[in-house]
């Protein structure tokens, strides 16, 4: 038997990083809330991550599947299919979730009928390998005290990040889940979060930002990761912008140029001027030239390719048996 859960379900996507998930799911498994079931999807390139769940954990309300598709999407809408709770939430396998985050996250959707709950997600060094990282540039932060509510905009799009975000199954559903193009992993790379709320956003939902919604997103990128990372966003940014423009949506173009200006030409000048730093300044370089890249890549896709492939179909399985995606 595996465990359903009555209110909610959570998602981690995982590949190759078997200590720190068991970090991330012994934090969870603190949280005392009763009704959530975790979906682990494994897509990791050996069975290194299974022995180190098997051998450590054994709460029922614990499910793993092995996966043998890349990419964090898939694995979301893997996960949004096998689970039936009114409420899904997703984390990261590099994270630690407070002890009420469970709790947290219910009474946040409780308050009102809001689509989708983003919460703080707080930066957590964990010491770097190799060459450091300027304190100028961080990597899936948002620690912003204030609660924020976010409709009839969906040009603003600085309510959180994947790290630490709930949706309502409903939502989901009528959108057709993540986009399987994007994500980590992914061939269209990075900004799935934000294409998710860009979607509610434009169909006349509501994003709540909530600060008492608490992970910790550890770092541990050398700086070379920090790069490869800042690459996959810039390309990610583009490439959604040229999907929205495909299906006829000119709002994609203005989301590129702002991210150009914001998180490129910005933080160019900032680089120069405040920090001083060489490699805030490469970052922001970044941010302007790969949009361009991931822009002409994602032209090359259909632009009702998501719509075929949002949840794949999966045979009924015993907790912890693995799941091979067509």
């Amino acid at each position: 038997m595996f465990y359903l859960s009555q209110t909610l379900d959570i998602v981690i996507p995982t590949r190759n990083r078997k200590e720190m998930i068991l970090e991330t799911l012994e934090s969870l498994l603190t949280n005392q809330h009763a009704d959530f079931a975790i979906w682990v999807i494994d897509q990791s390139d050996n069975r290194e991550t299974d022995k180190a769940i098997h051998t450590h954990l054994s709460d029922e309300r614990l499910n793993y599947v092995r996966s043998d598709k890349q990419g964090s999407n898939l694995a979301r809408n893997l996960g949004i299919s096998l689970g039936q709770a009114p409420l899904i939430a997703f984390t990261d396998d590099d994270c630690i979730l407070a002890e009420n985050w469970v709790e947290e996250t219910v009474q946040a959707f409780e308050q009102s009928t809001f689509d989708a709950v983003f919460g703080r997600v707080i930066d957590q060094s964990i010491g770097l390998p190799g060459d450091n990282v300027t304190a100028g540039i961080k990597v899936a932060v948002k620690n912003d005290p204030e609660r924020r509510e976010y409709k009839d905009n969906r040009f603003r799009l600085d309510f959180g990040h994947g790290a630490c975000m709930a949706f309502r199954r409903k939502t989901l559903e009528r959108l057709g889940g993540f986009d399987p193009l994007l994500g980590n992993g992914g061939p269209l790379r990075s900004w799935p979060e934000r294409d998710m709320g860009y979607r509610i956003l434009h169909s006349g939902g509501t994003i709540v930002y909530e600060p008492n919604v608490v992970v910790h997103h550890k770092q541990w990128r050398s700086w070379h990761g920090v790069k490869s990372t800042m690459r996959n966003y810039g390309f990610g940014a583009g490439a959604v912008a040229a999907r929205y423009l495909k299906k006829g949506d000119l709002g994609g173009l203005y989301l590129m140029l702002e991210w150009q200006l914001d998180q490129g030409v910005r933080q160019v000048l900032s680089g120069v001027l405040k920090w001083r730093s060489w490699q805030k300044i490469l970052a922001g370089l970044i941010q302007i030239v790969y949009p361009l890249y991931g822009f002409c890549v994602a032209l090359t896709y259909p632009a009702d390719f998501a719509k075929t492939r949002s949840f794949e179909s999966v045979t009924p399985w015993k907790q912890r048996a693995s799941v091979s995606q067509p």
